[in-house]
């Protein structure tokens, strides 16, 4: 736990610097049968919503990091409105050299 406030105080005071930016994003998505994403979570067969952490340069970034690993799974992204969600957040996990994605996670529903 030290380790983790450790990094989140230096970052938050300046002692570490990134270009990039913390987000939470959500996509409405469809799997045609159960997948497994790349932490072992698994996405049953229909609806979903997939939540995704994401360091990035801007939102628009972070939504195409999301929407590509979805894609490299398995997932369509749904087209409706709102399918796409994404928020400022609260990092879990210190920036690296690039952006990346993780903490994924799925909460299926019914239409």
């Amino acid at each position: 736990m030290e380790f983790i406030k450790d990094w989140f105080l230096k970052l938050k005071y300046g002692k570490i610097k990134t270009p990039f930016h913390h987000y939470t994003v959500l996509l409405d998505v469809f799997a045609e049968k159960e997948v497994t994403d790349y932490n072992s979570n698994v996405c049953p067969e229909g609806n979903a919503w997939m939540g995704v952490k994401v360091w990035a340069n801007d939102a628009d970034e972070a939504a195409d990091i999301a929407c590509t690993l979805a894609r490299s799974i398995g997932l369509e992204i749904n087209t409706s409105n709102n399918s796409i969600q994404i928020f400022d957040t609260k990092p879990e996990m210190p920036p690296q050299e690039k952006p990346f994605a993780y903490d994924s996670n799925f909460s299926p529903y019914d239409e």
